[in-house]
């Protein structure tokens, strides 16, 4: 990627308006903020000149459930090591249809002869799946520039080795402030300043930075996934990191 400010990636995170995006030049710059309502604004919203949208949600899901999640979940957690549980399986396909828990559950194990129940973890990203799924399929501007990410997976990458702490501890947010000004964000604390006048927590903005970094490396043609072997579209049940 060059250092040309036509090239722009973006970050996203979701918070409790929408999504928190960190809209990021490279390093050496300090990385901007906006908040989406909905990705189905994202065509229309996000700069014409992004190069990739690294969004922090599961992209594309299974049909049948199985333990452990999709083909890119299970390495995730292999590689997280102390943080694994951050990594949630997500919802069969047919599950996006349920308006509560029990349904979703059911759906879930209705898909499968494997399948289990949803975690209420997974359940409370539900309808951040179900609206990227949309909003995927409905843009072709999109498909062609966005991946999917786990922050984790991408501070783990950062770092060499799992994180030490968990990312809501003050402990935890000083680690990955470090990261991200290793990798080249300046300014990061009038960052999260602009996040949390949107409403969003620290660990939001810090989550959006990093997939803003996996956006660039992206852009740049320096990214990895998981798994390695996947096939298919970019965004389709890979982890980019």
């Amino acid at each position: 990627m060059s250092d040309s400010n036509s090239d722009i990636v973006i970050g996203l995170d979701g918070c409790p308006k929408g999504w928190l995006g960190a809209v990021w030049l490279g390093p050496g710059h300090r990385a901007e903020t906006l908040l989406l309502s909905s990705l189905n604004d994202a065509e229309r919203r996000l700069p014409p000149e992004t190069r990739t949208v690294a969004v922090d949600i599961p992209i594309g899901l299974l049909d049948v459930a199985v333990p452990g999640g999709r083909p890119c979940d299970r390495p995730a957690r292999r590689l997280l090591g102390p943080r694994a549980s951050s990594v949630f399986s997500p919802p069969a396909a047919a599950a996006l249809a349920a308006d509560d828990y029990a349904e979703a559950c059911l759906l879930n194990k209705q898909s499968g002869p494997e399948a289990g129940s949803l975690s209420k973890q997974s359940f409370a990203i539900l309808r951040k799946i179900r609206e990227a799924a949309g909003a995927v399929a409905d843009s072709p501007w999109l498909r062609e520039r966005v991946i999917e990410i786990h922050p984790e997976v991408c501070f783990r990458m950062m770092s060499g080795a799992p994180l030490q702490y968990a990312k809501k501890k003050p402990a935890g947010k000083d680690e990955r402030r470090h990261l991200l000004r290793q990798a080249g964000f300046e300014n990061l604390e009038a960052f999260e300043v602009s996040a949390r006048a949107l409403g969003a927590a620290t660990d939001d903005a810090l989550d959006a930075c990093v997939a803003a970094w996996s956006a660039w490396r992206r852009a740049l043609g320096a990214a990895q996934y998981l798994p390695a072997d996947a096939s298919g579209p970019d965004y389709h049940m890979r982890i980019w990191y």
